[in-house]
């Protein structure tokens, strides 16, 4: 798979996260209403509802947009997709407004730039910058991720707007923009940082395992990170269908497994993340990454009866 398509399939995956955000606060909002005013409860949603036109003056929207159906415990039926796709557009709309006004263009940007730096940790040490370098790194990055909202939330209000084929050319100038102040691999290398992101949310769990008689170097953990991705990466490419990764450490089965040939399988894909892992690690760092496998296994198993 090519790097613009991974990227705008990686930024896809992102807004899709927040019109589900969007979808919960609506369903919330509406529980609220409903109690405020003492009416009946909330309605159900019915199968016979089917997706609103795309073309729909009154309610433009992106064609091929998903409008996700969440449910929250206690908040009655999910909102309908007529319901979302009104919501979404209402914060697209809400944030061009913002946009569009230079005083809160800076605190959108502001902010932005302070989720950014949450989200990168590790990213300055991983690709080398000094502090000066690393913020202004941060002012092009918040930059750049609030030109491409505002792209995408004014294709959203536009009918007929395919907002992933809209934005393509903005994510190149964006990718030239950036080549051109911090060099050629800049985006690649970040690109790998955030692939990367299960791995080295693992790695720091195992780092903070360790006794200092045993501790995992900077190098190290690098290493660790590309031999765990490559194995995962490489399963991920082979069948996987019913199983999937459990707090970013295991391969667990998901769903029925009658014959338990998706057990064994799991169990074969966690063997290789241990090999991979063992060309890396001491004994005993090794040891304490297998406790960890076992742990998310065992809260695997404790979920799977649960539910």
């Amino acid at each position: 798979m090519n790097r613009l398509a991974l990227a705008l399939g990686i930024t896809t995956v992102i807004f899709a996260g927040t019109t589900a955000y969007f979808a919960r606060q609506l369903q919330l909002e509406r529980a609220s209403n409903t109690a405020a005013t003492a009416a009946p409860p909330a309605m159900k949603a019915t199968a016979a509802a089917g997706p609103a036109s795309a073309q729909d003056s009154s309610n433009p929207v992106s064609p091929g947009f998903a409008y996700p159906v969440t449910t929250t415990a206690g908040m009655g039926s999910a909102p309908s997709e007529e319901e979302q796709k009104k919501f979404v557009i209402a914060q697209a709309r809400k944030f061009l407004a913002k946009y569009s006004d230079p005083v809160q263009r800076a605190k959108l940007n502001s902010e932005q730039k302070t989720m950014m730096r949450a989200w990168s940790i590790g990213l300055q040490r991983h690709l080398g910058l000094d502090d000066a370098n690393y913020d202004r790194l941060m002012d092009l990055l918040a930059q750049q991720e609030l030109e491409m909202q505002e792209a995408t939330s004014r294709c959203i209000t536009s009918p007929g707007c395919d907002y992933q084929i809209a934005n393509r050319d903005l994510f190149e100038a964006q990718r030239r923009e950036l080549a051109a102040t911090f060099g050629p691999d800049m985006q690649d290398q970040i690109m790998d940082f955030r692939l990367t992101g299960g791995e080295r949310e693992t790695v720091g769990q195992l780092r903070a395992r360790l006794p200092d008689s045993a501790r995992l170097s900077d190098s190290k953990s690098d290493e660790l990170v590309r031999a765990l991705n490559a194995e995962n990466r490489r399963v991920s490419e082979e069948r996987t269908e019913g199983i999937g990764m459990h707090n970013g450490v295991i391969w667990v089965v998901m769903g029925p497994d009658e014959n338990g040939e998706r057990a064994k399988r799991a169990a074969e894909y966690n063997r290789r993340l241990r090999d991979a892992a063992s060309g890396v690690l001491t004994a005993e760092q090794l040891a304490a990454y297998e406790l960890m496998q076992e742990e998310a296994l065992e809260q695997s198993r404790a979920f799977a009866q649960v539910n």
